[in-house]
């Protein structure tokens, strides 16, 4: 016997590039970042309807299937010219060792609570992730960023 079983996960798709700036990342690394973050790479459906409900971002990223692409709902010179219809755009397949992109990152719904610490003083990064195990939290991460601000 055999049976079909349809799966709608729910989730946030959000555009992740590293700290060394866009276009930076291979097809491994994208694959790593996102897991870095809670998150895997988004697939082709995921992407399109996040921009069916408004994701717009004009940088080229990777997607599971290894095709680079990137969606526009607000046509724009930059971003493949502004008499262009909306849509997510597409780069085709790209050498995966080669190529480097940004990448979309897939990350189920966010549980928990998401909440700024304020603090007296500037902090830095490790300082940061200090004063929010001290207050009994986890630093956030990109995706739970994207996830909270969805809600």
């Amino acid at each position: 016997d055999t049976a079909i079983i349809s799966l709608d996960l729910q989730g946030v798709v959000y555009p992740f590039f590293p700290r060394m700036g866009r276009y930076n990342l291979n097809f491994h690394e994208a694959q790593q970042a996102c897991q870095d973050q809670d998150a895997i790479i988004a697939s082709f459906d995921q992407l399109y309807d996040a921009w069916r409900l408004g994701l717009d971002w004009c940088n080229a990223g990777w997607l599971s299937d290894g095709s680079v692409q990137y969606p526009i709902t607000n046509p724009r010179e930059q971003c493949g010219g502004k008499h262009t219809v909306p849509g997510v755009r597409n780069y085709g397949y790209r050498d995966k060792d080669k190529g480097r992109y940004d990448v979309f990152c897939f990350t189920s719904n966010f549980k928990g609570r998401f909440y700024y610490l304020i603090h007296p003083t500037k902090l830095t990064y490790d300082e940061a992730v200090q004063a929010c195990i001290n207050d009994g939290a986890q630093i956030a991460k990109v995706g739970q960023m994207y996830s909270a601000w969805k809600l």
